[in-house]
């Protein structure tokens, strides 16, 4: 059996970290995007529910728990009696907003 030289078990290591150095710096960027797209989810499931309760009720609940008691991610913010904002944390100082007026999350 070949014994490999030095060059090559040095190109197998640096390689090998390489990857290593990628998949971890890229798993934190994975990880935000996907808590981003179930927290939509999430948000898009109480934006549903907020309808029904309007279409119901005739107005908008004061307090997210009204309907739904299951939030823990997602605030919830009256704007006049007929608009709101929900919204979420990303990193320190950045959040994603979703504006029953414009229906969109930005």
């Amino acid at each position: 059996m070949k014994m490999l030289s030095n060059r090559k078990i040095a190109i197998c290591v640096i390689s090998i970290i390489g990857i290593t150095v990628v998949f971890l710096l890229s798993g934190g960027y994975l990880h935000k995007i996907i808590r981003r797209h179930i927290l939509i989810h999430e948000g898009q499931q109480i934006v549903e529910q907020l309808d029904a309760y309007k279409s119901k009720t005739g107005h908008l609940p004061k307090e997210l728990e009204e309907v739904n008691t299951n939030v823990t991610e997602i605030y919830y913010k009256l704007h006049g009696d007929s608009n709101y904002i929900l919204w979420f944390g990303e990193e320190l100082g950045e959040s994603v907003t979703y504006h029953s007026d414009e229906h969109a999350w930005r």
